[in-house]
């Protein structure tokens, strides 16, 4: 099954939001992994029994590279997909988010509880807590996001040190 694309314009933030279409049935809106947008298996096997909407995340994807910058935070990224479903004329439907996807379907479906009718999660990324904040890696610039993966592996070293110690 071949997905068409959609453009959808959405205000907030001025993005230009893509969004794959393909299968009949019932929506659901999947939320893709921060590796990018793919149309996989697992998407053709939803789509034989749903109509699925598959946005690309800004930045990815058939959007414009540079939209990313004009994101200031993942509030703004919740508040664009809120307003993507009104484009989509979608008022209440299921949100499948897988990793990244996933962290941002929580978070949108924490905003608009009734709005999303079913939040299934694959893998998500951490999910936000205001004590331990999720690096922004999406927004940073590229010297900023290596010296982050850095200290994390720096980190995730010392825990295994640890780990290796204690065993």
């Amino acid at each position: 099954m071949t997905a068409s694309v959609r453009t959808v314009p959405v205000g907030h933030c001025a993005f230009e939001a893509k969004v794959r279409v393909a299968g009949a049935g019932p929506p659901v809106v999947y939320l893709h992994a921060e590796g990018g947008p793919a149309w996989d298996p697992f998407l053709e096997a939803l789509a034989a029994h749903h109509t699925v909407y598959a946005p690309d995340h800004p930045g990815t994807g058939d959007s414009a590279r540079d939209a990313i910058h004009r994101i200031p935070g993942l509030w703004d990224l919740v508040l664009i997909y809120d307003e993507l479903l009104d484009g989509l004329g979608l008022a209440s439907v299921p949100l499948v988010g897988a990793s990244f996807g996933g962290m941002i379907a929580s978070e949108v479906a924490a905003h608009r509880r009734e709005r999303i009718t079913r939040l299934v999660l694959l893998d998500p990324l951490g999910l936000w807590r205001d004590d331990a904040p999720v690096a922004q890696y999406m927004t940073m610039m590229p010297d900023e996001l290596a010296a982050t993966l850095r200290s994390l592996h720096e980190a995730d070293l010392a825990s295994a040190a640890s780990i290796a110690a204690f065993e």
